[in-house]
């Protein structure tokens, strides 16, 4: 009787096993065809309601782990050219997160360079927001890392500040961590540097319209703030370096007033000396 009772849950608990086994299989056959077919949101949305339903310590969760984060890598470059800026956060956050919660499972490239990419581009979306505060939370991160040899090779000694644009012009804005500088520059540098296209332009260098600098002058004037704007010509087009003394600034550096700024002075073409 015992016996017969014992066969019969061992028999019970495999026939689980077996199922849950299939059902997975099943599921992740299903996710790899929408990948195979681009749609990465959906075979995401199909493994993150499979993956609770997963001992976090088997195979099955740490695959389910990894080919979540595989759709969102394929998806990166379409989920950031998107035109909708809530679409661009909500992919930028939900990789984020899925990083932040199972990191673990992950290889280095990922919960480490993948990681400080999203920082550097959650910068720029959080300045297109106007929510300056939270740009500089990951602009933070980002520095801590440059400080500790953390970051990737594309982005370890400059990051982006993304784009900004109003339909004339589209600006794309960089950081360096120590600023810039050539020999001629005697002890100045460019902490920052504006690229101003024609609006929809790609961000192709011959098609550069002017740059802006935030530069700091070491024989500045101390009344003036730690770093002035000069405005030079794009990397194509003829013309001087200005230096616009009316916009100096001292840190901390108001980013949104700066694009501000540099978006009207664009527009403008402004050319005081």
């Amino acid at each position: 009787m015992h016996k017969t009772l014992l066969l019969t849950l061992l028999f019970s608990c495999s026939s689980l096993f077996l199922f849950s086994q299939e059902k997975f299989n099943g599921e992740f056959a299903n996710a790899d065809s929408y990948i195979e077919s681009g749609f990465f949101e959906l075979a995401r949305n199909l493994l993150q309601n499979l993956q609770p339903q997963l001992d976090q310590e088997s195979e099955q969760y740490r695959l389910c782990v990894d080919k979540i984060a595989h759709t969102y890598n394929l998806q990166w470059k379409e989920a950031l050219n998107s035109p909708s800026l809530q679409k661009r956060m909500n992919f930028l956050t939900g990789f984020l997160q899925h990083i932040e919660k199972d990191g673990a499972y992950l290889p280095n490239s990922l919960t480490v360079d993948r990681a400080h990419y999203i920082y550097e581009a959650l910068i720029g979306e959080y300045l297109n927001k106007g929510d300056q505060e939270a740009a500089m939370k990951y602009k933070s991160k980002l520095y801590y890392a440059f400080q500790n040899g953390l970051l990737p090779n594309s982005i370890k000694e400059v990051f982006s500040l993304g784009k900004f644009a109003n339909g004339s012009v589209s600006i794309w804005g960089y950081e360096w961590y120590e600023g810039f500088a050539s020999p001629k520059d005697k002890g100045s540098f460019s902490k920052m540097v504006f690229s101003v296209y024609p609006a929809n332009s790609p961000g192709e260098e011959e098609k550069e319209l002017m740059q802006f600098h935030l530069k700091r002058i070491n024989w500045i004037d101390h009344n003036l703030g730690e770093y002035v704007l000069v405005q030079r010509p794009g990397s194509s087009q003829a013309g001087r370096v200005i230096t616009l003394w009316d916009f100096s600034f001292d840190r901390p550096i108001d980013y949104l007033e700066l694009r501000e700024i540099i978006m009207t002075l664009a527009m403008s073409g402004d050319s005081r000396g």
